[in-house]
């Protein structure tokens, strides 16, 4: 069975893109490369989807650009804001047949897997109330068929974003993660979606770093019992890789509301992932970085840009630096959300812009490490006062009405407001933000005025020293 007439993503339109003039339309890899100096950028409205389309097109520039290229000849296509469609046209029909939805070498998929057809809602990360149906026991309802377009965009983006957690098919019990799943990514912003990709293109693509397509076809016997191991070496790997082994199953009208789903292929170490910051944990040493839920996405432009422990910030803006000379404008951040008590339970979504222009002053920068500080500490303080208002209550109880009464979220949000104004003194800014913690549980416990004083009493310390954290 060739691939032949199947839907095809290097010419068949998929990808939602805004033209420098008029309105939003789809378009085919091919298009969206050859013509991509033509485009604001990408105008997927799912985050998820943005970032894995974003990465997908990278992937493919990877192995038609960087061997045998050096910042030089990237500065020149940065200043012509052209991207080579020539040799774009020509690497894509290479390998045209492995981009086809379905045929013999169907894209991101395993042709042969044979697990219990599932809804496709199965590959859907932002269901209501988070989760996965396959992974919660949820039942599946009976969901619309995909199109081709949405049925590719919807396969891509969770062989990026797949999380973790009990499975028990072909062989395996418990499926990781996908290798960059739950942790920050950055890019940074151009003013085309050709100098954006060129922005971002940190590193060569080593001849070990193949992208899903340039590797032999996966098959059932290649991933059962997770046998495959595939290190993400580099961002060619880690772009596109096999998290899941999917097949899709069309309908008669040729659209798709059924998978076969097992795990696909695994991995020991990190991904050497260019979108990641790194930071450095007290317990657990050199990690990526993750976004908080509970506060503004400005706030992780620390671990972005060049400032503190430079070494953390993601390759993609330091490659964007050297091939321009400053700092990109603009900064884009996103993420899938997870809940950290419940890894399978997915929180939301989020990528957010960041205006990057200009690198925050000392006192903004010691503000920001202060109430990073000043946090954790506020979040033992009210933890125990939980735990003292509810003395029968388990750990998980008190650990769920922290999650509900979300008492970090207005503090964070006070100091966003100084960051933004970038004025302010630490203590008296951190003072402010504390009392917000004191008012968001003030409501809930009104008829509990020892509770609320013991609060306050513990909160306000914090404020010129958040090493005071006091149980007594």
């Amino acid at each position: 069975m060739k691939n032949t007439g199947a839907f095809n993503l290097i010419t068949d339109a998929w990808i939602p893109i805004l033209p420098t003039s008029g309105s939003p339309r789809e378009v085919g890899l091919l298009e969206a490369l050859e013509r991509a100096h033509e485009f604001r950028g990408l105008a997927l409205a799912h985050p998820l989807e943005h970032m894995a389309v974003l990465r997908l097109l990278l992937a493919i520039l990877y192995r038609v650009l960087t061997p045998g290229r050096d910042l030089a000849d990237l500065q020149r296509l940065y200043r012509e804001g052209r991207l080579p469609a020539d040799a774009i046209g020509t690497y894509l029909n290479e390998h045209r047949e492995r981009f086809a939805l379905e045929g013999d070498t169907p894209f991101l998929q395993v042709p042969d897997v044979e697990t219990t057809p599932t809804a496709i809602t199965v590959l859907t990360a932002d269901l209501p109330q988070g989760g996965w149906p396959l992974l919660t026991g949820r039942p599946d309802s009976d969901p619309p068929p995909l199109s081709p377009a949405q049925a590719a965009r919807t396969l891509l983006a969770h062989q990026t974003f797949a999380v973790g957690g009990l499975l028990n098919r072909n062989g395996v019990t418990s499926v990781l993660d996908a290798p960059s799943a739950r942790f920050a990514q950055f890019h940074a912003v151009g003013e085309t979606l050709a100098r954006t990709l060129l922005l971002n293109l940190a590193g060569p693509s080593e001849p070990a770093d193949l992208p899903f397509w340039e590797r032999p076809q996966p098959t059932a016997a290649d991933v059962e019992a997770y046998r495959t191991r595939v290190q993400p070496l580099g961002p060619a790997t880690a772009y596109t890789y096999l998290s899941r082994a999917v097949r899709l199953i069309p309908t008669p009208g040729g659209r798709y509301a059924q998978v076969r789903y097992a795990a696909g292929w695994r991995y020991d170490d990190l991904p050497n992932d260019p979108m990641l910051a790194w930071t450095e944990h007290r317990t657990q040493g050199r990690v990526p970085h993750r976004l908080d839920p509970e506060r503004e996405a400005a706030f992780d432009l620390l671990a972005a840009l060049p400032v503190g422990e430079g070494a953390r910030y993601p390759s993609t803006l330091r490659h964007a630096l050297a091939l321009t000379g400053e700092l990109p404008r603009y900064v884009a951040v996103g993420a899938l959300l997870t809940d950290p008590k419940r890894p399978a339970k997915v929180l939301g979504h989020r990528l957010e812009q960041l205006r990057a222009s200009a690198l925050p002053g000392e006192a903004t920068l010691a503000l920001l490490e202060a109430a990073e500080e000043t946090a954790e500490a506020a979040r033992k303080v009210v933890f125990h006062v939980l735990h003292e208002a509810h003395p029968h209550w388990s750990n998980s109880q008190v650990a769920a009405r922290y999650r509900t009464l979300n008492p970090l979220a207005p503090y964070w949000n006070a100091v966003f407001e100084a960051y933004t104004a970038g004025s302010g003194d630490a203590p008296d800014v951190l003072a402010t933000a504390l009392r917000r913690v004191e008012e968001a549980l003030a409501v809930p416990y009104a008829n509990h005025p020892r509770i609320l004083a013991l609060l306050a009493n513990r909160l306000r310390p914090l404020a010129r020293n958040p090493k005071e954290v006091s149980h007594a």
